[in-house]
């Protein structure tokens, strides 16, 4: 037999992420979780930590991050910045939103 307590912390976990967004995908997840371990890097390093194309990892923060005109229903989990030494360049961190999700995953 499985271990009940754990596997029940890890369904709560789903349920909470259910709540916020029925829709998010397990790969949107692991976009969240890479941002969450290693903040503050650009697509690239999110590209090679979750193993997505880059287009995938730039959807999955788009529909993440803060609200735009196409993206209204953005779940406000990721923001990106502009890199100072390189404009052309995006980092990307939790919004306080995600902070909290990620804390409530780990039951903190």
């Amino acid at each position: 037999m499985m271990n009940y307590i754990n596997l029940t912390k890890l369904r709560l976990s789903l349920e909470l992420i259910l709540l916020i967004s029925p829709k998010m995908t397990i790969a949107q997840l692991l976009s969240l979780l890479a941002v969450s371990q290693n903040e503050n890097q650009d697509l690239r390093y999110y590209q090679r930590d979750t193993g997505h194309i880059k287009g995938t990892i730039s959807r999955h923060f788009l529909e993440m991050g803060q609200p735009t005109s196409k993206y209204f229903k953005a779940l406000n989990l990721i923001k990106g910045k502009v890199k100072e030494t390189d404009k052309r360049l995006k980092t990307y961190c939790l919004t306080e939103r995600g902070v909290k999700l990620v804390k409530a995953l780990l039951g903190e």
